[in-house]
């Protein structure tokens, strides 16, 4: 059917309605599409790297020498002695020299230190059997004795002569025994006087003749 000029109004009606459902088709497909109008840019941020502290070492101890110890005092029951050979005082008349030898007989080292106690025992005298000795005034010093060594004190005598007067007019005195206690110690060690020499007896004399001597080495 030809249109006509009322027909007009109508047709322009359905070309706009028609217009405006193509364009809202069009937008749901791009929506849909997943195309985003614009890229949204992120900023990604670095963590900063944290200085790591080394730790500082702790210095290794040195260890600490442990001090040597010292052996205990020599005991009487782990010693014996012995005499020496008798040897001349240069520059003396009649004076001698006795070593007086220990040796450790213990299953340790041990120590003496000082002078031995020393008594010469014989007959009858007017100043007794017994004849204790003096000590000579010198300095002293620690002396280890290992097991089955020896430390040596000297023991100095005076002989006497024929027509020789000791104190309180002692004559011709001849000791049978020496009696030793080791310096520090308790108990007694007894050997015999060997060289059958007449000892001068000078009990009261200030500086006698007749003596005994520090340990020492040896």
């Amino acid at each position: 059917m030809p249109l006509t000029l009322r027909h007009v109004p109508t047709l322009l009606a359905i070309i706009t309605v028609t217009a405006g459902c193509g364009a809202g088709s069009t937008g749901a497909a791009l929506t849909a599409s997943g195309q985003s109008p614009a890229a949204t840019s992120t900023e990604t941020s670095t963590p900063t790297a944290t200085p790591t502290t080394s730790a500082t070492p702790t210095p290794t101890a040195t260890p600490t020498p442990t001090a040597a110890r010292t052996p205990s005092r020599c005991q009487t029951g782990h010693l014996s002695v012995r005499l020496g050979a008798k040897a001349p005082v240069a520059g003396a008349t009649g004076q001698y020299r006795l070593p007086l030898i220990f040796t450790n007989t213990g299953g340790d080292p041990c120590t003496l230190r000082g002078v031995p106690a020393v008594e010469l025992r014989g007959p009858s005298d007017p100043n007794g059997p017994t004849y204790q000795l003096q000590e000579a005034p010198v300095s002293v010093r620690t002396v280890i004795v290992p097991v089955g060594g020896t430390a040596t004190a000297v023991l100095t005598y005076l002989t006497s002569s024929a027509g020789d007067t000791g104190s309180l007019g002692s004559t011709n005195w001849v000791p049978t025994q020496v009696v030793i206690t080791p310096p520090g110690a308790v108990g007694q060690l007894t050997v015999d006087w060997a060289s059958h020499d007449a000892v001068l007896r000078q009990d009261e004399a200030t500086h006698p003749g007749t003596y005994v001597g520090p340990v020492t080495s040896g």
